[in-house]
């Protein structure tokens, strides 16, 4: 769905923004087969007062977070990319944002693959000329 591999910088800052409007909730993928589970409380202990719960389908755990400012600055903080986000920088993986329980976006990062996003964020990112279109 669209080249969201060019989006980096200044177009993944607003990417970021565009995501944040149209959702309240962020999860992650930590997949314990790769990265330990210390690696990742520590990467998660700065957002720690925002975390709504951890899912925990063996041997992966999926972190849910609040959206708000604190939560979405880590998130610029940390990555320039939607690609960062992966085991081999020793980040969590696959970000699916939320509004409610409703999926607005959702990505496999390691396969380079978008799973899903919402028609009124794709418009969005069209008419921000983000993404040229979308498959």
């Amino acid at each position: 769905m669209g080249d969201f591999r060019k989006i980096k910088g200044k177009k993944y800052k607003r990417l970021i923004e565009i995501l944040f409007k149209h959702s309240n909730r962020i999860a992650f993928v930590a997949d314990y087969t790769y990265i330990s589970r210390d690696i990742i409380e520590q990467f998660f202990e700065p957002i720690r007062s925002y975390l709504i719960e951890i899912k925990e389908p063996n041997p992966t755990s999926i972190y849910y977070f609040h959206l708000n400012y604190f939560t979405k600055e880590f998130i610029l903080e940390k990555s320039d990319s939607l690609y960062d986000w992966d085991f081999r920088n020793y980040y969590p993986e696959n970000l699916m944002f939320f509004k409610d329980e409703k999926m607005v976006f959702s990505i496999i990062t390691h396969e380079e693959e978008i799973t899903y996003i919402s028609e009124e964020v794709q418009n969005i990112l069209i008419k921000e000329n983000l993404i040229s279109k979308l498959f």
